[in-house]
């Protein structure tokens, strides 16, 4: 398992210098897809923002979307490193505890009552996934300690439960639910910019404040004996960084649907070049989310122009190979 090499991964960017070159890079190079994403598209290039038509197509289709992929691919890039430390599996993502299917549930029923529209579309993603931790922490608490398998089973039992009463909702009401399926595979095209950027600010708070705590996430990286030796208080730290990541987990699912295997591919990648120590992995890593989500949707824009393909099919056809690269690396060290 790569946690397991956190020592010596630790000492790979002492030199704080390779760090800042690193995000500097991948800021770089997030710029340089942003251009290409605003520029492209079926409208061709759009310079002249005195024209109301391409005013509209720059301000009210192209940005917010660009935005919303980096959002999304930010919250997930985050929430894999998160989730890989604390359940210290290397195949674990923010998904894994039945969070995107909570909140998938509940923006399904937003739907069915006819308040999904606006706002309220983001409240129901938060309250489905708030409502899918707490019974997943309710299940696994033991003890008042939270064992890692049995967090890992209540969240497979939480995800089927919640994927049930999804599907009965999407059958039952199917004329309310239409076209719920090409967004529960990634829709990042017709949000109003100020739902992205109220929730871009949801993200970035839960992410400054899992940042400062990067000390925290390092020792229980380790192991729960090793963070109680240290001082750590283990399952209130464990349930601050859960609410955090299910919190952005929940309003990137109701807004764009189940996106996958972002939040797998990227924090391996990252964590070969910046090492596992959090201080430097955590924005490295959420950076590498924006960018790669971005990419993944600007590919859609340019090669399949007219075709409605969610973007989570993209995500799904490199994150298949990787992640069965990632079970064959564990099996020969089993």
């Amino acid at each position: 398992m790569l946690l397991n090499n956190y020592p010596e991964d630790l000492r790979l960017m002492e030199n704080s210098k390779r760090f800042v070159h690193y995000i500097i890079l991948l800021c770089l190079l997030l710029l340089v897809i942003v251009t290409v994403a605003m520029i492209s598209g079926p409208a061709g290039m759009v310079f002249c923002i005195d024209d109301i038509t391409q005013n509209i197509i720059l301000f009210q289709v192209r940005m917010p979307r660009i935005f919303l992929s980096i959002i999304v691919g930010f919250a997930l890039g985050c929430g894999g490193v998160v989730f890989q430390s604390l359940l210290q599996n290397p195949l674990a993502e923010p998904y894994v505890l039945g969070t995107s299917a909570g909140a998938a549930a509940m923006a399904a029923l937003g739907m069915v009552l006819g308040v999904s529209a606006g706002f309220f579309i983001l409240w129901f993603g938060f309250a489905g996934a708030l409502i899918s931790i707490l019974f997943v922490l309710g299940v696994a608490r033991i003890g008042g300690r939270y064992p890692l398998y049995r967090l890992i089973v209540s969240g497979i039992i939480v995800h089927s439960f919640f994927s049930a009463i999804l599907m009965l909702l999407i059958t039952g009401f199917s004329s309310k639910t239409s076209g719920v399926m090409l967004w529960l595979m990634g829709n990042l095209a017709n949000k109003p910019l100020s739902l992205v950027l109220v929730l871009g600010a949801i993200v970035l708070i839960c992410f400054v404040i899992i940042q400062v705590k990067w000390k925290e996430l390092n020792l229980l990286a380790l192991g729960d004996d090793h963070a109680l030796a240290s001082g750590v208080n283990v399952v209130g730290n464990k349930i601050v960084f859960l609410t955090l990541t299910t919190i952005m987990t929940g309003g990137v699912v109701a807004v764009s649907g189940v996106i996958g295997f972002v939040g797998i591919i990227v924090p391996h990648i990252i964590r070969l070049l910046v090492g596992a120590n959090h201080k430097y992995l955590l924005l490295s890593a959420s950076l590498g989310g924006a960018l790669f989500l971005l990419v993944a949707d600007t590919i859609i824009r340019l090669f399949f122009d007219g075709i409605d393909l969610p973007v989570g099919v993209i995500t799904a056809l490199a994150g298949a190979p990787f992640f069965i690269y990632l079970l064959f690396r564990q099996g020969k060290k089993l």
